[in-house]
């Protein structure tokens, strides 16, 4: 599914069938996402996925290094980061501009709801409570 960070839209790239697939599969997938989207002039800033283990492996494949809790890859000399869903259970993330904390992302949703600050993707508690929402996809 590619989204677009500045306006409204998202679409769907491609679909496979991912039950069994191994990081090098995965990775292969996801350059060759990048790839298209590029030549469609669509410059990749974020892969986004979820924290299973094979999602981790392939991070690392990339290049990202999940020791500093930090996750970027290079596509043609530009960084790619890949944010993974462990977010809420690593509680802070160091970046390159600083920590990031899961307490600030928390902090914001009563702060939207009273209509003091809207982000453009409105966070709320299912957001933060995120585990009670995981999708079952059997």
């Amino acid at each position: 599914m590619a989204v677009g960070m500045k306006s409204k839209w998202k679409t769907p790239i491609c679909y496979h069938l991912t039950t069994g697939c191994n990081s090098g599969t995965q990775n292969t997938l996801i350059m060759h996402a990048i790839e298209a989207l590029e030549e469609q002039r669509i410059h990749v800033r974020v892969v986004m996925c979820d924290g299973c283990a094979t999602n981790l492996a392939a991070a690392s494949q990339l290049g990202c290094n999940r020791e500093e809790n930090y996750f970027s890859f290079t596509f043609e000399e530009r960084k790619i980061y890949t944010y993974v869903a462990l977010f809420a259970d690593l509680f802070v993330l160091n970046t390159p501009d600083g920590k990031v904390q899961w307490q600030h992302i928390k902090d914001l949703v009563p702060v939207q709801e009273q209509g003091q600050l809207h982000l453009d993707d409105k966070l709320t508690e299912h957001h933060i409570n995120y585990k009670t929402q995981i999708m079952k996809v059997k």
